[in-house]
């Protein structure tokens, strides 16, 4: 019996542990992300898999400086967030 135990106590640490799936995904974008736009857009929407938490919630968009151009914290929507730009 302790010989079974330590054999499936090693297979379990052995075995590999499935991928977690746990985070959200951002299924789309407004503008698509390569979009080429005649002049800079005044809000940028994302679209998630799951709700947004109101608490926390943030968006950055930033240029190659790092300058973030976001006005404020973003509307939150059950699956979306929507970010106003200042150019």
């Amino acid at each position: 019996a302790a010989l079974l135990a330590a054999t499936l106590a090693a297979a379990a640490v052995l075995v590999p542990a499935a991928p977690a799936a746990a985070h959200d995904e951002l299924l789309a974008s407004s503008p698509s992300p390569g979009a080429a736009l005649d002049s800079a857009p005044t809000e940028v929407t994302l679209t998630f898999s799951a709700d947004v938490l109101t608490i926390g919630a943030a968006v950055i968009v930033a240029d190659g400086a790092g300058k973030d151009w976001a006005a404020a914290a973003p509307a939150v929507a059950p699956a979306s967030a929507l970010a106003t730009l200042i150019w």
